[in-house]
């Protein structure tokens, strides 16, 4: 992901090459360049609750088809029990409206930002020029599906997350999901076209 991530905001005119990736921990990255060293913290935006019931899935259910269900972030949503019954197929998820989606993602997305932007403000990030954070949306959400709902999510999402740009923040906020990067800074939001390396 990280190279795609980084043709795409070089096509926009964020990045300049020659620059060096260095892999560290907090952040995550840190792209040095002429004169300036910036910070990229990544992170995955999924529930850790998918993860078990596949395994569970694939261990107990390998033949079932299990059912999309609706997560919410930060909290514990099922059972062991219910765990099971979804692996298994026998419990299918609420279905998914379009404006229960768009809230289910913003308010992911804002959990994901507020978390990493609560540990930079406690310091835990080490210094460089700027600091940036990347979002890979991997949540269980048809929203994910419809690229234009998305782009309009976004639009929303940017005043949820206003006070998590206000100093001290990540200089830039991206969210990769699907083909799209959406980009945040300030009362700024823009959406590019993830570069597709393979062409």
């Amino acid at each position: 992901m990280m190279g795609r991530f980084l043709a795409t905001v070089a096509s926009t005119g964020r990045l300049k090459y020659p620059l060096d990736v260095v892999h560290g921990e907090k952040p995550d990255f840190l792209l040095c360049l002429a004169g300036a060293k910036i910070g990229v913290e990544c992170v995955e935006a999924v529930h850790t609750e998918l993860y078990h019931i596949e395994a569970i899935r694939e261990q107990h259910y390998p033949d079932a088809m299990s059912f999309g269900q609706i997560f919410e972030p930060g909290k514990e949503n099922f059972t062991l029990e219910e765990k099971h019954e979804i692996a298994s197929g026998q419990r299918a998820g609420e279905p998914w409206m379009p404006e229960t989606a768009k809230r289910n993602w913003i308010s992911v997305m804002e959990y994901v930002v507020a978390g990493k932007t609560s540990k930079l403000r406690k310091g835990n990030y080490s210094a460089s020029s700027s600091t940036w954070l990347l979002v890979q949306d991997e949540w269980p959400n048809s929203l994910r599906f419809y690229p234009e709902q998305v782009r309009a999510a976004g639009r929303d999402l940017l005043e949820r997350i206003s006070p998590l740009l206000a100093p001290p923040a990540f200089q830039a906020i991206f969210i990769s999901s699907g083909n799209q990067l959406l980009c945040f800074k300030a009362d700024q939001y823009s959406v590019e076209q993830v570069c597709n390396l393979r062409s």
